[in-house]
C-alpha cells in the first residue's frame, strides 16, 4: 500500500483514494486528492487521465450544490476529451467515446430564450429591460410604474438591480447603456 507521499505522485492512486473518499461523502478531502491528482497528472503530461479528473472533480462539487464549479469542472473534462476526440479516426470509437464523455461530465443544459435574453442584455431581467428602456425614453419612476403597472418603489427596485449588475451609479449611465443596446427610445412606428 503506498504512502499518502507516494499517492500524490501516483494520480491514479490519488484519484481512487478520491473516489474511496466521495463515495463517504468526504467531500472536501476527495477534492483535495483530486486536486493532487490532477497536478500531478499535468505534470506528468497524462492527458487521458486529465479529463477524468476535471469529471470527478466536477461531481464531487455537484454533490456538494457548488452548480457553478461543477459546470466549470465539466466543461474543463469535456475540453480536454474532446482533445482526444480529435485523435481518433474510427467512428465508432468516436461515437462511444462521446457517449462516455457525456455520461460523466455532462454538457450544459440548452439555454431557454429568456436565459439567452437576460445573458445578451448585461444579465438584466425581462422587466429590468422594460424599466430601463423607459429610463432611456426619459420617463419618471412614476410614468414607468403606471406604464408597466406596478409600483414605484417596484420600479426603484428594478432600476437599482440594473444600475447594480451594470456597475453604474446614475440613471443617465442606464439610458446611454440602453440606447446602445437597442433598448432606447423608439418611436411609436417602430413599435
Amino acid at each position: 500500500m503506498l504512502d499518502e507521499r507516494e499517492a500524490t505522485r501516483t494520480p491514479r492512486s490519488a484519484m481512487l483514494r478520491a473516489r474511496a473518499l466521495a463515495q463517504l461523502e468526504r467531500w472536501s478531502e476527495a477534492i483535495e486528492w483530486l486536486h493532487a491528482a490532477k497536478s500531478e497528472a499535468r505534470a506528468q503530461g497524462a492527458r487521458p487521465l486529465l479529463w477524468r479528473i476535471d469529471a470527478a472533480l466536477g461531481s464531487a462539487e455537484l454533490a456538494q450544490r457548488h452548480r457553478l464549479a461543477a459546470r466549470r469542472c465539466f466543461d474543463e473534462a469535456r475540453s480536454g476529451a474532446a482533445e482526444l476526440v480529435g485523435t481518433l479516426d474510427e467512428p465508432s470509437l468516436v461515437a462511444a467515446f462521446q457517449s462516455h464523455i457525456d455520461s460523466v461530465a455532462p454538457p450544459p443544459a440548452t439555454r431557454t430564450p429568456a436565459q439567452l435574453a437576460k445573458a445578451a442584455y448585461g444579465g438584466l431581467t425581462r422587466r429590468e429591460r422594460d424599466t430601463a428602456t423607459l429610463v432611456a425614453q426619459g420617463k419618471s419612476n412614476r410614468v414607468i410604474a403606471r406604464s408597466l403597472g406596478i409600483s414605484e418603489r417596484t420600479v426603484e427596485g428594478y432600476v437599482a438591480g440594473a444600475l447594480s449588475k451594470l456597475g453604474f451609479a446614475s440613471r443617465s449611465q442606464l439610458a446611454v447603456w440602453a440606447a446602445a443596446h437597442g433598448l432606447g427610445p423608439r418611436d411609436r412606428a417602430g413599435r
